[in-house]
């Protein structure tokens, strides 16, 4: 199965959860950290420095720890770990496979989070033409949007540049689309273009007429969904 089938299959998958699921008993706050070089078992061996009331403390008293896990792909940098985590899946599905890659097509080697295509804000410099462009699968970030019909916001932020892009969305252009037509018609023309379902919006809510619809699929084409 090509990278085209799995991003078509992943994004589907997100837009028939959307159709699928209310907006009940959501956190209003969700927080990802994460301590680049910070070893498991640092969690127990400085918690007697541990405020008693805040920080580490109420991670581990409070939520889950796991002490047993395990890194099912190879090499463990940057780059891959944070997009594993980002997304849920491993190098192999969302593409990430290292901090940098050799692409044998062009004999080119590309930095994960490196795209000439696009301007960096405040400054000038080549070296941060930055996005998540290489990142072929949906991030939690993504989903939120999803979920809340586009009315929830995700922020990345890191002093390494390959974090921040992984973490953040990707999918600006479908965002505009539900701005312009609305999300559950966005989401019925997608699921139609992509083959999964032929089903309509129930009435009074209308399908989107042919010109939309080819808005949606050009959107579609330019993420190479279709």
């Amino acid at each position: 199965m090509g990278r085209s089938q799995y991003r078509k299959i992943g994004f589907g998958a997100a837009l028939f959860c959307l159709l699928s699921t209310g907006l009940w008993a959501q956190p209003k706050l969700v927080v990802q950290v994460v301590v680049d070089q910070m070893r498991a078992e640092f969690l127990q061996r400085f918690q007697h420095q541990f405020e008693k009331d805040g920080g580490f403390r109420i991670l581990l008293d409070s939520g889950f720890h796991y002490s047993n896990t395990h890194y099912n792909y190879i090499p463990t940098y940057t780059g891959p770990g944070h997009a594993s985590i980002s997304t849920g899946t491993t190098p192999k599905y969302h593409g990430i496979v290292a901090n940098d890659w050799l692409d044998t097509r062009s004999n080119y080697e590309m930095y994960c989070v490196e795209d000439t295509t696009v301007r960096p804000v405040g400054t000038v410099e080549y070296s941060s033409r930055r996005s998540p462009k290489n990142l072929r699968t949906l991030t939690f970030s993504d989903g939120i949007k999803l979920h809340t019909n586009g009315r929830g916001k995700s922020f990345g932020v890191s002093i390494k540049d390959r974090e921040a892009r992984e973490l953040n969305l990707q999918m600006q252009p479908i965002w505009n689309l539900f701005d312009e037509f609305t999300s559950f018609r966005v989401t019925y023309a997608a699921l139609n273009l992509m083959g999964i379902t032929q089903a309509q919006p129930a009435r009074p809510v209308l399908p989107l007429g042919l010109n939309e619809r080819q808005k949606v699929e050009k959107v579609l084409r330019e993420m190479k969904l279709l």
